[in-house]
């Protein structure tokens, strides 16, 4: 049975609480019938200036875990926000159920918040910090056309540094043909999401299809 451990941030019902329900959100789930804990967080919601400004402060700044590593400021600051309550309650989770895998999953804005929460889960947990035999994998999901995953783009800004993507890419490409048809491609190979020209980016796309399946937003 899926169950609701707990939300972080909002309330999971269609009421109007204000700056709250725009603030970043996490939900954490249990499955189960599989072992698993989802750890799930919101992505951008559109409107939401707080969740914009987070997208736009993409100046660098240190992360602390690791020295000489910078990474995007509003991302991670938009992290720090939530990571006490949602570590504490993983690593909880985690000590409950050892025999449970793990996922962080998020979209948007809601990806890298999850990139952030599962280092920090594992830093966290001393017997996966030191555990050589511990499997870390990163996915990401491109739909062909979707401008978003461009930006920062890849060239070296003043102020910025360079970003660059990690991890597989499972890329959408034959959206009329065939939308659950998908390529895994490395990191930023050339011939994934980032062969699509300039001109044929639309951010609809941004919403999916992913699979069939678009995103919506309804708070």
């Amino acid at each position: 049975m899926n169950i609701i451990y707990r939300i972080h941030h909002i309330p999971n019902q269609n009421w109007d609480c204000g700056e709250v329900c725009q603030a970043t959100a996490a939900f954490i789930a249990l499955v189960e019938s599989q072992k698993l804990i989802i750890i799930l967080y919101r992505g951008t919601v559109p409107g939401s200036f707080k969740n914009l400004f987070t997208d736009a402060n993409f100046i660098t700044k240190d992360y602390h875990p690791t020295d000489g590593l910078r990474v995007h400021r509003g991302f991670y600051n938009a992290f720090l926000e939530m990571q006490p309550d949602v570590t504490d309650d993983v690593v909880n989770l985690h000590q409950e159920r050892l025999d449970f895998r793990i996922g962080f999953m998020g979209h948007s804005l809601g990806g890298a918040l999850a990139t952030f929460s599962a280092l920090d889960f594992v830093q966290k947990v001393p017997e996966l910090a030191n555990n050589e035999k511990i499997t870390l994998k990163s996915v990401r999901t491109i739909v062909r056309g979707d401008p978003i995953p461009r930006l920062p783009p890849g060239i070296p800004l003043p102020f910025v540094g360079l970003y660059k993507h990690f991890g597989e890419e499972l890329y959408i490409n034959n959206l009329d043909q065939d939308p659950n048809e998908f390529t895994t491609y490395n990191a930023e190979d050339p011939n994934c999401s980032e062969s699509v020209p300039l001109t044929q980016l639309r951010l609809k796309y941004h919403s999916g299809p992913y699979f069939g399946d678009n995103f919506n937003y309804n708070n």
